[in-house]
């Protein structure tokens, strides 16, 4: 017969390769829900200084020098940071400051948050707030082009892709050279 693999080798190697395209396939459905992201104060060194989120994920401002923080966030632009949208807090030492993107509330655009140190701005932090990545795929919006308007449809990257298609090649392969070897083992003896 020689080196050729067999038809129930062939069978597993092409049943192997469709049950993980399959599985490539099926994961786009999947949605994710709101995220965290941390920004870490320390002593004189805040990261990062610039940041990008979405509507309904909650950032968190850890404050883990030794002193105390205010954090503040003028949302409605007139410059008291007391409206009901507006972020003022106190973020003393070993301690977090967290500000919920309410998709309701808030509306996506760039935002300056201010740290106050001894009664004076200490750092300024860039928050960039895209819309719409929380959404259901049913009432997403599109911009003047027809197109999604920075809303996630919950499927994977090209890059996601092909990770999942080397990923299966490699396992398909890895079974074929398997059975393969256990073919010439038991034609050795």
């Amino acid at each position: 017969m020689g080196d050729s693999p067999t038809i129930g080798s062939r069978m597993i190697l092409l049943l192997t390769s469709i049950l993980l395209s399959l599985s490539a396939i099926a994961a786009p459905g999947m949605a994710h829900g709101a995220d965290t992201f941390s920004v870490i104060m320390r002593g004189s060194l805040i990261q990062p200084y610039s940041f990008e989120v979405s509507l309904n994920d909650t950032v968190l401002l850890e404050n883990v020098a030794d002193w105390n923080r205010t954090v503040r966030l003028d949302n409605e632009g007139d410059g008291l940071f007391n409206g009901t949208l507006d972020v003022n807090c106190l973020v003393e030492t070993v301690s977090t400051c967290s500000i919920w993107l309410d998709p309701v509330e808030w509306t996506a655009g760039e935002y300056l948050i201010e740290v106050m140190e001894n009664d004076s701005i200490g750092f300024t932090l860039n928050m960039t707030v895209i819309g719409g990545e929380h959404h259901d795929e049913a009432s997403s919006e599109t911009d003047d082009n027809n197109t999604d308007a920075g809303v996630d449809q919950g499927g994977l990257s090209s890059e996601d892709v092909a990770i999942w298609m080397i990923t299966g090649g490699a396992f398909a392969a890895f079974i074929y050279f398997a059975l393969r070897s256990r073919k010439a083992g038991m034609e050795e003896e």
